[in-house]
């Protein structure tokens, strides 16, 4: 397997994103949706830790095993599932911070910092490998449903930080998956619409994005601001591919 250009750089940011296989739309509907964002929020912590525990078909509710996959992790029973995450929370540390992201029908978009060596390539081959494992099973069909390696690009400086979750951010207007600015706003497998409100309680790291501004609403205005400049952009490259 061919290495990367660009290393993967502990407490740097990067721009990562992965297409579908030709004519699978995978994330379509909101159960699919909510289970990709489940897996997402569930593998950015960190799954390796060794714990001397029992393991959770013991129904031992004060000491769940924290080493498991996500498929274990929905099998289990409610009390149990809920004794698990909070052990979770409280003894694991973040692969990644998850700073935006957008679910298209076919592809996705993560701006992601890394935290610990190798958290971006572990929390993103998690990520598809738990997500087609459970569409395969709903849909009946093996074999892989997105394009090879995920693709990433370095963030070099807090502009391009900011330039990059506006394009994540408004995928969804500048594709016409959605057409009115109140639509893009209330999309819900977006980030933006927990950028809104800074009380919302979420697992974004927020801060990278709303320390560059006065208020989230702030926020929201820059990137609305280039809506039409990059929604007109993509038509042309649409166009000139043709």
């Amino acid at each position: 397997m061919p290495t990367r250009t660009i290393p993967l750089l502990t407490g740097e940011f990067y721009h990562v994103f992965n297409r579908g296989i030709t004519d699978i739309s995978m994330f379509v509907g909101d159960t699919n949706n909510n289970r990709a964002i489940e897996i997402m929020n569930f593998y950015r912590l960190d799954h390796t830790i060794q714990r001397k525990v029992p393991d959770t078909t013991s129904k031992n509710l004060a000491n769940p095993v924290l080493n498991t996959s996500f498929s274990h992790y929905r099998k289990l029973d409610a009390p149990i599932k809920e004794a698990f995450m909070e052990k979770l929370l409280d003894q694991s540390r973040p692969i990644v911070e998850i700073i935006a992201f957008t679910l298209m029908p076919n592809h996705f978009h993560f701006l992601l910092r890394q935290l610990k060596p190798g958290g971006i390539s572990q929390f993103i081959g998690n990520f598809k490998s738990s997500y087609t494992q459970y569409y395969n099973t709903r849909n009946h069909r093996r074999g892989p449903i997105f394009e090879g390696r995920f693709k990433v690009s370095d963030i070099r400086n807090d502009e391009q930080l900011l330039y990059v979750s506006r394009y994540i951010h408004l995928n969804p207007y500048t594709s016409k998956l959605v057409t009115t600015y109140t639509k893009l706003l209330n999309y819900p497998w977006t980030s933006l619409r927990l950028y809104r409100k800074k009380s919302e309680q979420t697992s974004l790291a927020r801060n990278h994005l709303l320390d560059h501004f006065t208020s989230a609403a702030e926020y929201v205005i820059f990137v609305l601001e280039k809506a039409e400049y990059y929604k007109t952009r993509r038509e042309m490259k649409i166009l000139l591919n043709k």
